[in-house]
């Protein structure tokens, strides 16, 4: 069948990652091509070859005023009739917006995706009130947790519930595939035996709650001074972050050495993987974490409880609370049959989430010949 995935843009991100997981996988049994609203130049994930590229180069989308979008829309348009794809298949609220008001009138089925919860402080009342409106006309809106479910349900409660499915992100993770790119024991100065490693991954936004876990890694060091930490990801908090770690007398023990296009083998390399987040909708770098048997540290947040069982692959403390994290840090690395435990359930929880079992889903209970 042919596929159209329509996305923001291919830059880092959970939404853009689980897009480039399936059209690559896809694209050996069906005719799949990937428009972008923006363009290329800030892309962060490969597409396969036989993957066709749409990027439309409209960088700034201003999508609540009337003039700027209706060339969105003029240029999905266009597109929808040169592919005349069996689906359209997109991804997050503003998008699937967009795409659902550009595809009145073709063939294809329209299947959107919510990549997170369903009331965030990002979602403002014209959205809600355009999701309420045209999300009816979608044959399909996929959600990543049951709880999601319930919570949109809750939300619009005359949506068909028949029509709402759940598919968690599919997740690959072999590290035998990715180089050793980054030593994290070279980027401390120090051998890797000597030190325990606490490490988070994501992009450097608010959301995350990169400052709760900078706080709460000085009292970690504080009590183990073999203790490092070190996040991943770029964005905007990056300044922030540093000086508080510097604030903090945390400059030579906390890292920050931007995105890493090898997450795998970084993984690998860590004791312990901390999540923070305010919320998540399915947290790509926490599953990954499983994969490499990591346990986890986290705040019980939504999206984060759905997949951390406390003291079952990894421990959860109260929301915001960094003495409580700090405590589960600690807990964690200086006990390491309870990491290995923690581990195991870690890799078990993750086994649900592989790309054929993920596959499975979406051809039986969606992309329905």
């Amino acid at each position: 069948m042919k596929i159209l995935f329509v996305v923001s843009s291919l830059s880092q991100g959970g939404a853009e990652r689980v897009l480039t997981l399936l059209a690559n996988r896809w694209c050996a049994s069906h005719d799949v091509a990937v428009v972008t609203l923006k363009g290329t130049r800030n892309d962060f994930f490969s597409l396969d070859p036989s993957v066709r590229r749409h990027a439309l180069g409209i960088e700034r989308m201003r999508w609540w005023i009337p003039l700027p979008y209706l060339r969105i829309l003029v240029c999905l348009r266009r597109l929808f009739r040169l592919e005349r794809p069996d689906y359209i298949v997109s991804l997050v609220i503003k998008i699937n917006i967009f795409t659902l008001m550009a595809a009145r009138g073709f063939g294809a089925k329209v299947v959107v995706c919510e990549h997170s919860i369903i009331d965030r402080d990002d979602i403002d009342g014209r959205q809600g009130t355009l999701r309420a409106l045209l999300y009816p006309a979608a044959a399909r809106v996929v959600v990543l947790s049951e709880s999601i479910r319930k919570e949109f349900l809750r939300k619009y409660p005359r949506f068909d519930p028949r029509r709402l499915v759940v598919i968690p992100n599919p997740v690959r993770f072999q590290v035998e595939e990715e180089p050793a790119r980054l030593s994290i024991a070279d980027l401390f100065g120090t051998r890797r035996h000597e030190i325990d490693v606490v490490l988070a991954m994501g992009r450097l936004t608010p959301i995350k709650g990169y400052d709760a876990l900078i706080a709460a890694f000085a009292v970690v060091h504080q009590r183990n001074p073999r203790a490092r930490l070190i996040i991943f990801g770029d964005g905007s908090e990056r300044a922030r972050l540093e000086r508080a770690a510097k604030k903090s007398g945390l400059s030579s023990t906390v890292k920050l050495p931007g995105q890493t296009t090898s997450p795998c083998s970084v993984l690998a390399q860590a004791d312990v993987f901390a999540m923070t987040s305010r919320f998540e909708g399915f947290p790509m770098a926490l599953v990954e974490a499983f994969c490499a048997g990591l346990p986890t540290a986290a705040f019980d947040a939504p999206g984060v409880r759905d997949l951390v069982v406390d003291h079952g692959n990894g421990i959860l403390a109260a929301q915001g609370d960094s003495e409580a994290l700090a405590a589960a840090i600690l807990l964690l690395l200086g006990d390491a049959d309870l990491r290995r435990r923690l581990g195991a359930g870690a890799r078990s929880m993750a086994e649900h989430f592989s790309s054929e079992a993920i596959d499975r889903i979406w051809f039986e209970k969606v992309l329905v010949r």
